[in-house]
C-alpha cells in the first residue's frame, strides 16, 4: 500500500493552502476582505485570519462559499477540481449583491444624518 496516500497533510500547510486558494478567487472577484465578509456573513477578521492560514474554515463555509464564487468545493478544499469561476450566474449574484450591500450602506448612512 502507498504510505503516501495514508500520510495527511499538515494541518498548517492545509490551512495556508486554503486561505491562499480562498483569497486568489476574492481577488479574481474583485472583492475585498469587508466586502466578502458581508456577503458570507462572518466577520473581515475571520477572512483574514482563513487567508492567512490561521484558521479553517467550516464545512458550511466551504459549501457557500463555493457555490456563489462558482468554484468546485473540491479547489477550496485540496486544490483539486473545477478551478475556473462560472462568471454568468455567480458573477451575477456577486456583483448583484456587493450593489444591494452598497445601497444599504447608503440607507443606513442616510438614516443617521
Amino acid at each position: 500500500m502507498n504510505d503516501k496516500l495514508l500520510s495527511p497533510v499538515p494541518r498548517v500547510a492545509l490551512r495556508k493552502a486554503m486561505g491562499e486558494r480562498l483569497r486568489k478567487l476574492r481577488k479574481s472577484n474583485d472583492l475585498t476582505q469587508h466586502e466578502m465578509a458581508d456577503l458570507f456573513d462572518v466577520t473581515p477578521s475571520m477572512i483574514s485570519n482563513i487567508e492567512r492560514g490561521i484558521s479553517f474554515m467550516s464545512v458550511f463555509q466551504v459549501y457557500i462559499l463555493s457555490k456563489h464564487l462558482g468554484v468546485d468545493p473540491n479547489f477550496l478544499i485540496a486544490g483539486q477540481g473545477d478551478t475556473s469561476l462560472t462568471p454568468n450566474a455567480n458573477r451575477m449574484d456577486i456583483l448583484e449583491r456587493r450593489l444591494q450591500h452598497l445601497e444599504n450602506l447608503i440607507i443606513d448612512r442616510d438614516s443617521d444624518q
